[in-house]
């Protein structure tokens, strides 16, 4: 069966017809187009995206530590201060700070909220986020128990970043000194009168 359209809907089809093809036509060119962008400017694009810091804008996180002394002695406090900063471009999530401290200290206590566990001797802090700039610092307390050289350090995590370590700090606990106290006299037979030395 042929069909037959009349003159408007004759003319209606070609005009379908020439629009679905000039649709096509503008497709394939904004393609083609964006296509040769790329090529010609994407990687100039991406290096100056990257040198102003909006490609991979994340956390970074460092992390220093001091003792409030170089030398102690057997029950002398011994105070670990940890600083975090982030200086990165975007908040660090879920902080964990981690300090293991030595078998010649004494846990005591800590700032921050830190929690001791003592069987692996580990002292965790936990933050829920440190923002761009942000500096924060937390302390354990501490007491020595015997002599020897006490080196120590921590780190510091996020769900953005790996663990880094901060520098190790070393402390020198000596023993205590110990005292022999002696007497002797002079004559071990003495009368009422003499003098004894």
């Amino acid at each position: 069966m042929t069909a037959h359209f009349g003159k408007d809907e004759a003319t209606l089809s070609v005009l379908n017809f020439l629009a679905c093809v000039a649709r096509r036509c503008f497709s394939l060119a904004t393609q083609a187009w964006a296509e040769l962008w790329l090529a010609r400017w994407g990687a100039l694009a991406l290096v100056l995206l990257m040198a102003t810091g909006e490609v991979f804008a994340a956390p970074q996180l460092i992390i220093s530590k001091s003792a409030s002394a170089n030398t102690i002695i057997p029950q002398q406090d011994l105070i670990f201060t940890l600083s975090v900063t982030n200086t990165g471009d975007t908040p660090a999530s879920d902080v964990v700070i981690e300090d293991l401290l030595s078998s010649n200290l004494e846990f005591r206590s800590t700032t921050g909220g830190g929690v001791f566990a003592p069987g692996s001797r580990i002292v965790t802090w936990s933050f829920p986020s440190i923002g761009p700039g942000e500096t924060g610092s937390v302390a354990v307390v501490t007491r020595g128990l015997g002599g020897g050289l006490i080196p120590n350090s921590a780190t510091v995590s996020s769900n953005e970043t790996g663990p880094v370590v901060s520098n190790t700090v070393e402390v020198v606990a000596t023993t205590a000194p110990s005292f022999i106290l002696g007497k002797t006299v002079s004559s071990s037979d003495a009368q009422p009168g003499d003098e004894l030395l």
